[in-house]
């Protein structure tokens, strides 16, 4: 009685392997390789596993262009950097900074919002001031490429600073008064320069950048 039921289970297994080794001679089923996606018994694209860098033309996958333009820039090497700022800060918030050069060497205090003297200076102000001049720069980039005329521009940057769910954030808007062009052309200079500013590149995607 086992021999026959091993038979059996034999015979079963035999029709089992000539069923499927005529599948694969047949190649995909039509009907499931209409449906499928990617195609029926095929690999997919290694695009789809690995996503894009930032950097290359057109928007990643399940990303919006604007959120591709908002995804950090690749970082450049020791071996690129042409210039070095050096500052060094006593006392935190409420002491004094200074550049090894000597030509900044300011007091700093927490502004009276936030509980402080606000007779010196602040890391908020200090960012404003960097971040308004490097944009004014890519903005100048933007308007030789574009042949517009920026004479008299001027851009403002305000950085606030206040509590979040993990202690403290900054948040940054950034607005531009281009006196010699239209309205458009004003828009379009201060977008393309928010995609030159470094400023904008190292804040891309770690705080919000509001332009006006």
């Amino acid at each position: 009685m086992y021999l026959y039921a091993a038979l059996v289970c034999l015979i079963v297994l035999i029709f089992a392997l000539r069923g499927v080794s005529k599948l694969l001679a047949l190649g995909p089923i039509p009907e499931l390789a209409a449906h499928a996606d990617p195609p029926f018994l095929d690999f997919p694209v290694c695009d789809n596993f690995f996503p894009k860098p930032p950097g290359v033309v057109g928007a990643s996958p399940g990303r919006t262009e604007e959120e591709e333009h908002r995804m950090p820039s690749s970082p450049i090497r020791r071996s690129d950097v042409v210039y070095t700022a050096v500052a060094t800060a006593e006392n935190g918030r409420d002491g004094r900074v200074a550049t090894d050069d000597g030509k900044l060497d300011v007091v700093v205090n927490p502004p009276k919002e936030m509980g402080g003297s606000g007779s010196g200076t602040n890391p908020e102000q200090l960012f404003a001031a960097g971040y308004s001049a490097c944009f004014q720069g890519a903005l100048g980039v933007a308007a030789r490429r574009e042949n517009a005329d920026i004479s008299g521009s001027t851009v403002t940057a305000k950085v606030g600073i206040g509590k979040n769910d993990d202690g403290f954030g900054i948040i940054v808007e950034i607005s531009a008064d281009i006196p010699n062009v239209d309205e458009t052309t004003a828009k379009a200079l201060i977008e393309q320069a928010h995609q030159i500013c470094p400023y904008s590149k190292a804040t891309r995607g770690n705080i919000t950048v509001t332009l006006d």
